[in-house]
């Protein structure tokens, strides 16, 4: 529920057409509101620290009312009850009600500082995992909380892998009855006030901006070698009622990529690479954008679980990606060539061998070589977002390019429709080796002459 009133989950792509499409409208989550049961009654108090992080990590405005703070242990009737709630003192200050005032703070230094991506995973039956990551740094805050909603006397939690660094943890609490002492039944409602659980029947356990070697429920290990950080859980301490809150950046060499590949895209509007094109005739346009399989005369690429690529060349890879920008997050996340680009860089050496082998793309390749070897360095669920903002503002670059090279108003001023058109000439046009025009100087030379093809595939004369 939280992520689904999010807003783009973690490693989806960004929607880069103006296509309106439906959402869901702006929803109010609440840890609990006025009307609703008792969740100490319903399930445990075990249930409360948690289910309260949770909603903090949430996208989306979050609510609670003073008797959840409070721990009052029952039903508040707002029809029915006369009672107050107890004057306020400091000492409230020192129980749950700290704990959900950092929870708060969190919440909003997420939503100011711009954390807008949000994803969740289950790391065991009562453990769920939330993280919050911000699009342009790509640093994340992840928070995870154990729960005891399911009975599992089995249950045991994994080491969790985290490809970056922990700069910082957060905060980790708990929150349960002393002694594991379940004082519920012997609860006793004050007359004249709504009173909570006592101090001295639960406890509660808070510290913050703890030290790597310091945590009382969680083993750091950096992994250089592997570029990784494992997080090792104490199974006698991390138990039912506890959270705990990690700030994670990208290791030093993941973030250098990052703001380069940012910094070409960005701020450089991919600067050298239109200075690359603004010297490529309409027939490397061809070459770079489209080409079949039968005027490449060799195989086009093929991805797992897919199926191959309709062109060799930018056009194939954009078409696919269109398509999968309009897919929910989910499916986009599923997606074949998401999965594909996070196993392997293999779509990305075929794109780079192909430009450079051919004489008149071979800067071109080069410079791909160059970016893409930025992204390899990324987290791999960041590969498929780099991957995708790279290839489609270079397709971009190269329509534009082919459409100012057309000369006449009627198509540099013309409606996308007449423009995607014009585009077909530059589709059916090329230099293909087994077609070749009358060269009465040297035959036995390459060719270099494009010609033109009644149709694709199948009139491609090869």
């Amino acid at each position: 529920m939280i992520c689904s009133h999010g807003r783009l989950a973690i490693g989806a792509l960004f929607r880069l057409q103006n296509i309106v499409q439906p959402r869901r409208a702006q929803a109010f989550l609440y840890d609990q509101t006025h009307d609703n049961p008792c969740p100490i009654e319903r399930r445990s108090l075990s249930d409360i620290l948690p289910r309260s992080a949770f909603v903090a990590m949430s996208c989306t405005p979050t609510g609670s009312n003073r008797g959840y703070d409070e721990l009052v242990p029952h039903h508040i009737d707002v029809v029915h009850e006369r009672r107050t709630y107890e004057k306020w003192t400091d000492d409230k200050q020192k129980s749950f009600i700290q704990a959900k005032s950092i929870f708060n703070r969190l919440h909003a230094r997420l939503s100011s500082e711009g954390y807008t991506r949000i994803t969740a995973d289950q790391l065991s039956t009562n453990t769920l995992m939330i993280t919050r990551q911000h699009p342009i740094t790509n640093s994340n805050v992840i928070l995870i909380g154990h729960t005891d909603t399911i009975l599992n006397e089995n249950e045991k939690l994994e080491p969790l892998l985290i490809q970056g660094t922990i700069e910082d943890i957060l905060f980790e609490m708990n929150l349960s009855w002393l002694n594991n002492e379940n004082k519920l039944q012997s609860f006793i409602r004050d007359i004249d006030n709504i009173n909570g659980l006592c101090n001295k029947d639960i406890q509660m356990y808070l510290d913050e901006h703890i030290k790597k070697d310091q945590s009382h429920l969680v083993k750091i290990i950096q992994d250089n070698e592997n570029k990784m950080t494992k997080i090792i859980f104490n199974q006698d301490k991390f138990l039912p009622g506890s959270v705990i809150a990690f700030q994670v950046n990208l290791l030093s060499n993941a973030k250098q990529s990052s703001y380069e590949l940012r910094k070409e895209i960005f701020e450089n509007n991919l600067f050298s690479f239109r200075s690359l094109i603004s010297k490529c005739s309409l027939v490397d346009l061809n070459y770079i954008l489209y080409r079949c399989k039968n005027e490449e005369n060799n195989e086009i690429y093929l991805i797992p679980e897919y199926g191959s690529l309709v062109y060799a060349g930018l056009q194939g890879i954009e078409s696919l990606l269109i398509q999968m920008r309009l897919l929910t997050t989910e499916q986009m996340i599923k997606h074949p060539l998401c999965i594909h680009l996070k196993q392997g860089n293999w779509l990305m050496l075929y794109l780079i061998q192909r430009f450079i082998e051919n004489k008149r793309t071979k800067l071109i390749g080069q410079w791909y070589e160059k970016y893409f070897q930025f992204i390899e360095q990324l987290p791999k669920y960041l590969i498929p977002v780099y991957f995708d903002l790279l290839i489609h503002r270079t397709y971009n670059i190269c329509i534009e390019r082919a459409i100012d090279l057309m000369p006449t108003t009627f198509i540099q001023q013309g409606s996308i429709f007449i423009k995607n058109l014009a585009m077909t000439s530059v589709q059916m046009m090329g230099i293909v080796s087994n077609a070749r025009l009358p060269n009465y100087e040297d035959n036995n030379q390459e060719n270099d002459w494009p010609s033109m093809a009644a149709g694709l595939p199948n009139f491609s004369l090869v």
